[in-house]
């Protein structure tokens, strides 16, 4: 068997943050729990305010043979860091 795993998505995760002051997600089967993941809210807005930046490459040029040379663009949202 390969890699086994899954995506779990959380549109309202920043709304969740703000309500509550630490955040799991946990499985169930039945009477039993397994928490597999937990972050305080402090650190799950931290997370989404650097995720949600994005960054945009425009130009790369290698100048005077050794020096790389970066042109683009970002995009950071509102109240984002």
């Amino acid at each position: 068997m390969g890699n086994v795993g899954f995506t779990v998505k959380i549109p309202e995760i920043i709304k969740l943050a703000e309500e509550h002051e630490k955040l799991q997600l946990a499985l169930r089967a039945g009477d039993e729990k397994e928490i597999i993941w937990e972050a305080t809210a402090a650190e799950v807005k931290d997370f989404c305010e650097e995720s949600l930046i994005e960054y945009h490459i425009d130009e790369e040029q290698i100048t005077q043979e050794s020096i790389l040379t970066v042109r683009g663009w970002v995009v950071k949202p509102a109240g984002a860091g």
